[in-house]
């Protein structure tokens, strides 16, 4: 069994490029041979460290992307797809059994290399297609066509169903599951922080995170950074004049909060770069060792609450609001 898989660029870290790798690893795994095809490759930007171990083949000539941007070669790609394509095939003698597109407008390319080999196609989609009037409709329409559809989890499933008005087979991307350990798990806590992993484009709403910042406040634990992967676009520059918006946390009297006591905002959020898969790995095993021990010590306090609660007069279980008011104005009077 062959299978042709489709992606439309290659240009960034991102998460729906890793994904289309971890499709290619999964095929070949199961015993497939696979080949991915795309409009446009920068292998200096896009995982340099994993892209050299898939078979990924440019649609239109690579020479192509010195002088045209990338979001160009993907509409030319589509346009010259119907030539290009059986030419790859005729020049390699290569047939193929089955076609995957995945994220737009991949699923175009797999409809249209489905019709011309007569072979099925699937489509996979992180989310609906940002398309208006007529292209929309044509979207649609080719969607619909598929023989399958998956979405990238229960939110993406509902959204593309919403829109295409068709079933989707919910199929979240995941990731491998690390070892816990200690010495990473203490220094950690010593240097919390949020990691967010999207390349730097409005609709993955990165601002989201420098936003929580303002409202985080973890009394006596250190202060909480925001670490940003990813190659800088010019989207970056918009997020660092966000980060003057926002000052420091300041408590009731003006005096400021635990977490951005000895630090200025802006110093709080790092941008990576693009980093390494080992390094990401890393990173994404230190941010479960927090969420792990954040769960513990809510547990120990929940313990120890449990255990006084009956000896000491100052600790009171509060059953519904009702009980909480009378509480209140029970220590208020």
């Amino acid at each position: 069994m062959k299978i042709a898989i489709f992606h439309p660029e290659f240009a960034f870290a991102g998460g729906a490029e890793r994904m289309t790798f971890e499709q290619i690893r999964y095929f070949k795994k199961i015993g497939w041979e696979v080949d991915c095809f795309t409009a446009f490759i920068d292998r200096e930007n896009c995982y340099p460290d994993k892209i050299g171990e898939y078979e990924i083949h440019q649609i239109l000539p690579g020479a192509l992307n010195r002088i045209i941007p990338h979001q160009v070669m993907v509409v030319l790609a589509t346009l010259c797809f119907a030539l290009a394509f059986p030419a790859y095939c005729l020049l390699h003698s290569t047939y193929y059994n089955f076609f995957f597109g995945s994220n737009q407008a991949a699923p175009w390319w797999a409809f249209f290399a489905s019709k011309m080999f007569k072979k099925p196609f699937a489509v996979y989609l992180n989310y609906p297609a940002r398309l208006k009037g007529p292209l929309m409709v044509v979207d649609k329409f080719i969607v619909k066509q598929a023989n399958t559809c998956f979405a990238d989890g229960k939110f993406a499933r509902l959204m593309c169903e919403k829109t295409y008005g068709r079933k989707f087979i919910n199929c979240p991307g995941g990731v491998d599951g690390g070892k816990f350990s200690r010495k990473i798990w203490e220094a950690r806590w010593r240097d919390p922080y949020i990691l967010i992993t999207n390349r730097h484009f409005p609709a993955k709403r990165i601002d989201y995170g420098i936003k929580i910042l303002k409202s985080l406040d973890t009394g006596h634990m250190p202060p909480v950074t925001l670490k940003i992967t990813g190659a800088q676009t010019k989207y970056t520059q918009t997020l660092k004049k966000l980060v003057k918006k926002y000052p420091p946390l300041r408590r009731a009297g003006g005096q400021y909060a635990a977490p951005l006591q000895t630090i200025g905002y802006r110093e709080i959020i790092n941008y990576l770069n693009n980093v390494e898969t080992r390094d990401l790995a890393s990173l994404q095993q230190s941010v479960d060792l927090i969420k792990l021990h954040t769960r513990q010590f809510a547990k120990r306090q929940m313990t120890w609450f449990k255990g006084h609660g009956g000896r000491d007069k100052h600790i009171h279980w509060i059953k519904n609001q009702k009980e909480a008011e009378k509480l209140i104005k029970k220590f208020l009077g």
